[in-house]
């Protein structure tokens, strides 16, 4: 890999680091506000702190993720004599596995805020 491509992963890595954690402060608050003005109107329940809806946000964040989540990051793809285009799955698993680990981190996190 040259440093052209380097630049480029690096700075595909930190828009991941910066936009992520801000794309869940932003559906955690969208929680939050929806929670407050429909369910806690209509049912009377408590309000929903935006630390537990962070929780939330992470944890639907999580189980809603897809492989093709990660082509952003990853775009290294050959093709075939077919024109069908075949994925480094290995490197997509090394992807998932970084951003399980990073999401567990973002809740972990989140708990010193409890």
């Amino acid at each position: 890999m040259d440093a052209e491509e380097m630049g480029k992963v690096f700075a595909r890595v930190m828009m991941f680091l910066i936009l992520f954690p801000l794309g869940i402060y932003v559906h955690a608050l969208t929680i939050s506000k929806l929670w407050e003005w429909y369910v806690v109107v209509q049912f009377g329940v408590a309000t929903l702190p935006l630390v537990v809806a962070w929780g939330l946000s992470i944890f639907v964040k999580f189980i809603s993720m897809d492989i093709s989540d990660f082509e952003i990051l990853y775009t290294d793809s050959k093709k075939s004599e077919t024109g069908i285009v075949k994925y480094d799955y290995l490197n997509k698993m090394g992807l998932g596995l970084f951003f399980s680990l990073f999401t567990l981190f973002l809740g972990w996190v989140g708990t010193f805020f409890l």
